[in-house]
């Protein structure tokens, strides 16, 4: 089904069907359909050739973000799958690429096979044309066919450079610690990391192997601001402007960990949990934008003191 893209295609197409519903009599009925054309023909706004749209979803305790260039789209994880009937690709992760005209997705990473980061990933296979996959774990995506995330496969689309920086073929069964590391640089050389639940051993491995690739604007943080990530040396090589902790309210796990968050702090980062603000969406270009916090651009009634 198709997503009401704005406000003002919402009421045209209100106009247009309470036009065509008039009475059989009502002189111009059959002109109600003009009024439905913005449907047709709304153009859904990307981002120029070398930039990228950036957003962190809300999806609990769990990750999921899409990296948006002029003509494809990344998903990075589908969060988890809650019950039988119940995941975040279905509930979260699809409505938002319908809301921004997406049809198909030109490449799914699976980080690795917890289920808060693969859970929502048969939803997104049902509802979308899936071109490519990477994961940590190709068996995990049966009956779908994916391939490895491994170090060093880079590809360029619409000026904006994707690398894997992690892992390796030797570290492939090491749980979090396997996880899908990628880089995304657009062409004004501002850079996103994404880290899944890599750990202590992993960020080891990316400064020892990876150190001219690390710096970046902005981090999503290694295992959702777990204690078991952040080793000093890669806080201050990544050293980015913003730290993003994909976290669930009040979620079990007390993450992100104290430690971690003044680890962040000490290098004056801007940090933002989505428990608080909800998705984060941010524009690449020259600069970056100021992120939007979803939950406080729209705020329920219940949010107002």
């Amino acid at each position: 089904y198709m997503m009401i893209p704005n406000d003002w295609v919402l009421l045209a197409a209100c106009l247009g069907i309470i036009i065509l519903l008039s009475p059989s009599g009502f002189y111009g009925k059959w002109f109600g359909a003009i009024w439905l054309l913005p449907l047709v023909f709304y153009h859904y706004e990307s981002p120029p050739i070398g930039q990228m749209n950036f957003t962190l979803l809300d999806v609990g305790q769990g990750l999921s973000a899409v990296i948006q260039t002029k003509n494809h789209i990344l998903v990075f994880d589908t969060g988890s799958k809650v019950g039988q009937n119940y995941d975040m690709g279905e509930s979260v992760v699809a409505p938002f690429l319908r809301s921004i005209g997406i049809k198909k997705i030109d490449m799914l990473v699976i980080s690795h096979p917890d289920n808060d980061h693969i859970g929502g990933a048969k939803s997104l296979y049902h509802y979308f044309k899936i071109l490519r996959a990477r994961t940590s774990s190709p068996d995990e995506l049966l009956p779908f066919v994916s391939e490895y995330c491994l170090r060093g496969e880079s590809w360029q689309w619409d000026g904006v450079d994707f690398k894997f920086l992690y892992p390796t073929t030797e570290n492939l069964d090491l749980d979090n610690d396997s996880s899908c590391v990628l880089s995304v640089t657009n062409s004004s050389h501002k850079t996103i990391l994404l880290t899944g639940d890599i750990e202590k051993f992993a960020e080891k491995y990316l400064i020892e192997n990876e150190i001219d690739h690390l710096a970046s604007d902005i981090l999503v943080a290694p295992h959702h601001g777990s204690k078991t990530s952040a080793l000093n040396e890669f806080v201050d090589q990544v050293h980015p402007q913003y730290v993003l902790f994909p976290v669930g309210y009040r979620n079990r796990y007390h993450f992100p960990h104290v430690t971690v968050i003044e680890k962040y702090q000490n290098i004056h980062a801007n940090l933002l949990a989505t428990d608080t603000s909800g998705a984060l969406q941010f524009k690449l270009n020259e600069i970056i934008s100021a992120p939007t916090e979803y939950r406080l651009q729209q705020q329920r009634y219940w949010s107002f003191h």
